[in-house]
């Protein structure tokens, strides 16, 4: 509608205005251009969303050195040079806006409990909006352009103005929010195993890792369990049939099969489920049940009682400590005293918190026992366990709540080189 309103305004045809409105319009993302390199046109075919990566990143590439743009066009009596001034000055100023936009976002959400306790991806990739009662609507970004210009500016502005601006934990949450999404935009698939979907989900099972969260498919404290027994409450039953019968990880099982069938997936393992405790005889209902993790609407609407961000920070710190006990009992076992005083002093704050990261770490095995007795406590109703368990985890989040101020003590350095 703009490049024909544009073109109608200086002058041209009807046909003129419509055809270039058209192409331009296909030119956003111009899914039917694959290059000549017949075997990069399979390649494009089969990884789902490459042609689109490749194509997004192709136009941010020719508008950002000026080399195109949907209306500007050379004027009479000027060059190329003037032309591509002109797409250069409308770059920095739209690009300039969208970061002033996430300057504004974040100013007024990074102080908040509730972005605090939102987990890196979330925040990363959407624009989460409070809408009351405790829950917020998450907006997903766009590709390339909500990289650029929102989870770029986002973290920088983290890095300099939040709570925890110019330490360790921010640099190094900036540097995973940006690699991650870097991972997603620039990669290329076909030479990653991991990542041509026809591999990725069954590698990410065998490796146990979510490529796209980073996080375990099966949770550290449920490893040593039997493969069967590898499971959350909000498992599907199929999977957990399946794990049965194979002795394999349930929670595997199920991420290896949404990882081929996506969102739709999503809802074909929510009726499977359903069919399978019919006939199973279990209640048909999990025993974790909520109306949002059952619906669409589990996309777009975000429980801050489950956010999650909070735990996610702790086991990250958690795994500070851990690395720093670790190598002070190598120092002492190898008897390289020098170096390990001089780490005892680069890590003084690590080694402070240690005590009340392990009381943490007791607290949240005593809260996951707690929790699992109400979910198999078959005396009460579906709707007064998750009551039960709503209060359970908002008790957790305000244990958890002290764990930005760990982070600070942590002290840990914004570089992390020679720490001896």
């Amino acid at each position: 509608n703009a490049v024909y309103k544009k073109l109608k305004e200086e002058g041209a045809t009807e046909a003129q205005a419509q055809s270039e409105a058209a192409y331009q319009a296909l030119e956003i993302i111009n899914f039917g251009r694959r290059g000549l390199n017949p075997t990069f046109k399979i390649i494009t075919a089969a990884i789902p969303f490459f042609n689109a990566r490749i194509q997004g990143l192709d136009i941010i590439y020719r508008a950002g050195s000026g080399k195109y743009s949907a209306v500007e066009k050379l004027q009479q009596g000027e060059t190329l040079k003037d032309v591509q001034g002109r797409i250069l000055k409308n770059v920095a100023l739209k690009s300039g806006v969208l970061s002033a936009i996430t300057l504004i976002y974040y100013l007024l959400v990074h102080d908040s409990d509730e972005y605090k306790n939102l987990k890196r991806e979330v925040r990363d990739d959407n624009w989460v909006v409070p809408v009351g009662f405790n829950h917020a609507v998450k907006i997903p970004i766009p590709f390339e352009v909500g990289f650029l210009f929102k989870v770029v500016p986002e973290r920088f502005f983290d890095m300099t103005l939040g709570d925890e601006a110019f330490t360790r934990s921010s640099v190094n949450e900036a540097g995973t929010s940006i690699s991650r999404g870097l991972g997603t935009s620039l990669a290329i698939p076909f030479f990653d195993a991991g990542g041509v979907q026809a591999l990725k989900p069954i590698v990410e099972a065998l490796i146990n890792k979510n490529s796209f969260t980073k996080q375990d498919i099966v949770p550290y404290y449920q490893l040593q369990k039997e493969p069967a027994l590898q499971f959350r409450e909000g498992t599907s039953q199929l999977a957990k049939e399946i794990g049965e019968q194979l002795n394999i990880s349930p929670a595997k099982v199920e991420h290896v099969f949404r990882g081929y069938t996506g969102t739709l997936g999503g809802y074909v393992v929510a009726l499977s489920d359903t069919i399978t405790r019919l006939v199973t005889g279990e209640p048909l209902m999990p025993k974790n049940a909520s109306f949002l993790q059952n619906t669409p609407l589990r996309r777009l609407l975000l429980d801050y009682d489950k956010s999650g961000g909070l735990q996610q920070q702790f086991y990250e710190l958690r795994g500070e400590v851990d690395r720093a006990v670790a190598t002070i009992n190598s120092l002492k076992k190898e008897k390289r005293f020098d170096e390990l005083s001089a780490y005892r002093t680069n890590r003084k704050g690590v080694l402070d918190i240690k005590g009340q990261i392990r009381a943490l770490e007791k607290y949240l095995a005593n809260f996951r026992e707690r929790r699992n007795r109400l979910l198999l406590n078959e005396n009460i109703s579906v709707a007064e366990k998750s009551e039960r368990l709503r209060q359970m985890e908002i008790e957790r989040d305000k244990r958890l709540a002290f764990v930005p101020e760990l982070r600070k003590r942590a002290n840990l350095p914004v570089i992390n080189m020679n720490p001896f």
